[in-house]
């Protein structure tokens, strides 16, 4: 077995972004929705950045936030514990059929134990 998530197995405990590689991967799976089950905040940026990128660079048109670097600071944050409270809470709903040895570890195959 391969360990992919370092926190996941130092610590067992999952990170904010537990679940970023396989809900980038799953959309090429012909599986948007669970990228967003996987890790929302993984799933939504990677619809968001790329829109955003394409306005500006289509379009010309730059969109900027008018939040001051505390208020955005503040934001991310709160998006982020957001996420790591969704993402602990289906870590520990999964808990029964993904017992702690293979917690963050796939086989060579690269299928997820």
């Amino acid at each position: 077995k391969v360990t992919t998530c370092p926190t996941l197995l130092f610590f067992d405990l999952a990170c904010p972004f537990c679940g970023g590689t396989r809900s980038t991967f799953a959309p090429l799976r012909g599986d948007p929705f669970a990228a967003f089950r996987l890790n929302p905040l993984i799933a939504i940026s990677l619809v968001l950045f790329p829109l955003w990128v394409a306005i500006w660079l289509i379009l010309g048109i730059r969109i900027r936030l008018n939040l001051s670097p505390p208020r955005f600071l503040a934001g991310f944050l709160l998006l982020l514990m957001l996420n790591w409270a969704y993402v602990l809470g289906t870590q520990q709903t999964s808990a029964l059929s993904n017992p702690p040895e293979h917690r963050g570890s796939v086989d060579f195959n690269g299928a997820e134990r």
